[in-house]
Formats: structure tokens, sequence, C-alpha cells
């Protein structure tokens, strides 16, 4: 951001950035400190100020930045995707190689595997379906520092087997395909600024499952393109 101020100033080109990150829980997950995460997300605000511009990806997202003190009007440009054939054969593929028997519901999470993301409360509303009867497999694509505590709360919640962790995958192909094998794509994130990855999911016709209130919310009507829920187990497993 810095170096593209300096290369404005220089070009004598407006300048237009986009904001889409929680800056202060991540200063503050790093530092512990709310005095240090404030002064970090300070410097922050700062730099945006000196934009000609300034889009963020979601409403939600706005509103973050004029909560950390942005005196300004940010523009709302929400997120676009590429699309992409849906490829039936591709998702057969994926659902053989995650031992995904023919038939069974999938609910998929792609993204960051970190606790911040909400995956606790999908673990949890997975383990109360499991002991309702119901039969799925739980897909979580994705890497992230949390991965080990995932895999451990799934065995403490009884949900090991349901549970499929591929890491993250690379190829575009291989993700779409297993949006396209997923019959709900769970995302109860109230971290993120926007929901990417629910988009991804529409464009195979896969309906989400966001939480009321956050931003990958915005873009889905309950019960017509999507489900929301709120953020209790009841609420989830009912969805």
């Amino acid at each position: 951001g810095s170096e593209a101020l300096r290369l404005a100033q220089k070009m004598d080109a407006p300048l237009v950035a986009t904001f889409h990150t929680k800056f202060y829980d991540d200063f503050y997950k790093v530092t512990k400190n709310e005095e240090l995460a404030w002064l970090g997300t300070k410097y922050v605000v700062e730099f945006y100020r000196h934009c000609d511009q300034v889009w963020a990806v979601s409403r939600h997202a706005a509103h973050t930045l004029i909560g950390y003190g942005f005196k300004g009007e940010p523009l709302v440009v929400e997120n676009g995707v590429d699309i992409h054939a849906p490829d039936d054969a591709m998702a057969q593929r994926m659902a053989g190689l995650l031992n995904i028997p023919p038939g069974v519901p999938v609910m998929l999470y792609a993204g960051q595997i970190n606790w911040k993301k909400n995956l606790l409360l999908t673990l949890q509303a997975a383990a109360q379906l499991k002991r309702a009867g119901r039969a799925f497999v739980l897909v979580m694509a994705g890497q992230g520092p949390d991965t080990q505590e995932v895999k451990a709360k799934a065995r403490e919640l009884g949900i090991a087997e349901e549970l499929r962790m591929p890491g993250h995958i690379s190829n575009d192909q291989e993700l779409f395909g297993l949006y396209r094998r997923a019959d709900l794509f769970v995302f109860l994130s109230q971290y993120d600024t926007a929901g990417l990855v629910v988009r991804e999911a529409a464009t195979m016709g896969t309906p989400s499952l966001v939480a009321r209130g956050s931003a990958p919310a915005e873009c889905i009507r309950d019960g017509e393109n999507g489900l929301v829920s709120d953020d209790n187990v009841a609420s989830v497993v009912a969805a």
C-alpha cells in the first residue's frame, strides 16, 4: 500500500484501495494486546485516508472500516467469481479420492483451517447430526494453523469417520468438482468480510449455510438461494 501511494503521487494518478481484512482481529491474535492491535489498525486506516477511493467488498466490510475510525465513505464493490461449467465426472472423481460413498450427503467447507472461521460450531453441529442418526460426510478443504486441533476435536466429538481433510486444493477443476459433489456448503464464519467461496459454490449449483448477520449472509436469501442460521448448534442443526 505504501509503495502504491508513492507511485500514485509520483505519477499524479488516482489511487484506489480495496478493504477486505479485519486487521484488528489479526493484530490482536498475534500480539494478545488491545493497545498494540489498535495501534496497528490506526496505521492501516491512515493509509486508506490517503487514497482517492476505497472499495469495500461488502457492507459488512465498509462498516468494519468505519468502525476503525475511517472518516470517508467506502464504495461497496462486491466480489465476482469466474464461471465454471459443472463437471459431474470430476465431482465423481473427487468423491472417489475422498472415499465418499454414493448417495451420502456431503457438507463442505473450504478455506483456512483456523478456529476464527467458526469451525468449532460446524464440528459441534455435525456431531449433533450424527447423534440424531443422520448419515453424512463433512469435508474441510484447506490448510491452516489449527489443522491438528480440528482433527483432534473431531475425534473427541466422535465424527472422525465422517470427516475428510484433503488439505489445500490448488487445482481449480478439482476444487469446483468438490463444490459440485457437495450438497451443502457450510460457511459459518463471522470473521470474513465477504464470501467468495459462497459464490464459487453457487456456480456449481450448491447452496450455502451461513451465519445470520455475517458478511457472507449478505448475498443469501434464506430458503431461496441458501440457508441462514443463528450462531448456535441447535439453529445450525435445524438448517
